[in-house]
């Protein structure tokens, strides 16, 4: 038996069922697909009217990042639910309603942000070849936040820079929050801060007005970035990442010169001198201890491959003492609590006749 199927003319099928309906109804009514069915110019009408009429069709926009600062640069990209493919579509960028960049397909680009705090809007429009068009936006909050970190190491008195993070050690880190809301830099003490490590055990840390911390650093010794989030009252966030990087203890020797002191100034691996006495001392750096002669640490001194009879930081030797005149030291010192920590280093010590 054949059957006959009597189809309703395009424009009330499109009224009375919506695109997505219309074209469902014939597929199940008798197996023809809509583009065989439906012209070239009827399919952008059904495009446009779906655009008018389905809630579910549109287009959004990503953030990265979500925050930036002051006159940052953010990457967006389109969000497409239009069920349609945005390769010849005609795509407008915007922040804060005014264009920045047109183009077909663009479906990602660089913004430049307003140079103020606060928040900018960035929109998008998206215009098929069809006619049908899109728009989508989204909140980007404009503050910035600095995050100072350092681990809580030894280092000597002169040194200059961060003291490094060492496994099993303590990482000490201070955020630096700028959010303006309501024409007023919001104060530290109102904020809420969200600090967490990823990749990592340590715990995530949130509170308010919690804008520095001290995290205990693992025996493992991997890399990992540190995760801070600032959030105003009024919603306005900034965040920061901040790569965090392990080190090892090491070992640095310094002459004590009977009239000049400590010579921070020469850094070296050896010593020659004409004096009928040396004395050299060891720096411990990027140990978990206070003092060069803290208590957790334990020295061990090789002279010329035998024992030195001491365990201070510190060892003196005399040029009548020296068989030969070349003294070849080797230092190991380990940490009495954190087994990850300790290091070895060698120095030699040459004595001239004057």
């Amino acid at each position: 038996m054949r059957r006959v199927f009597r189809l309703f003319s395009l424009p009330i099928a499109a009224r009375a069922l919506g695109a997505a309906g219309f074209a469902a109804t014939l597929t199940a009514a008798g197996a023809f697909s809509s583009a065989a069915l439906i012209p070239a110019h009827a399919q952008s009408t059904l495009e446009a009217f779906d655009a008018l009429t389905n809630p579910n069709r549109g287009v959004g926009v990503r953030l990265l990042p979500e925050s930036a600062p002051p006159g940052g640069t953010v990457r967006v990209s389109v969000i497409n639910n239009t069920g349609s493919s945005l390769d010849r579509a005609t795509i407008a960028w915007f922040v804060d309603g005014e264009e920045q960049v047109r183009g077909v397909a663009l479906t990602s680009a660089d913004l430049t942000m307003p140079n103020r705090h606060g928040r900018a809007e960035v929109g998008v429009r998206v215009e098929l070849p069809s006619g049908a068009a899109y728009e989508g936006s989204a909140a980007v909050s404009l503050a910035s936040l600095a995050v100072v970190w350092e681990g809580r190491t030894y280092t000597f008195p002169t040194y200059a820079g961060r003291a490094r993070l060492v496994p099993q050690s303590t990482l000490a880190a201070h955020a630096v929050a700028t959010i303006v809301e309501n024409g007023r830099v919001v104060p530290p003490s109102d904020i809420v801060f969200v600090w967490s490590a990823r990749r990592t055990s340590l715990p995530t840390i949130r509170g308010l007005g919690r804008d520095s911390v001290a995290l205990s650093a693992d025996s493992f010794g991997y890399d990992f970035v540190l995760e801070v989030t600032a959030t105003a009252p009024g919603g306005t966030q900034a965040r920061a990442l901040v790569p965090v990087r392990y080190s090892r203890p090491r070992i640095i020797f310094y002459e004590r010169h009977p009239l000049l002191g400590m010579r921070y100034d020469r850094f070296a691996d050896s010593l020659v001198t004409t004096r009928e006495s040396a004395e050299v001392v060891a720096e411990p750096m990027y140990f978990a201890a206070e003092r060069r002669d803290d208590e957790l640490l334990s020295y061990f001194w090789e002279y010329n491959d035998a024992p030195a009879r001491t365990t201070s930081p510190v060892i003196r030797l005399r040029a009548s003492e020296t068989r030969p005149a070349r003294a070849n030291l080797s230092l190991y010192v380990e940490h009495k609590t954190f087994l990850r920590q300790d290091a070895e280093s060698t120095y030699t010590i040459v004595f001239r006749e004057p």
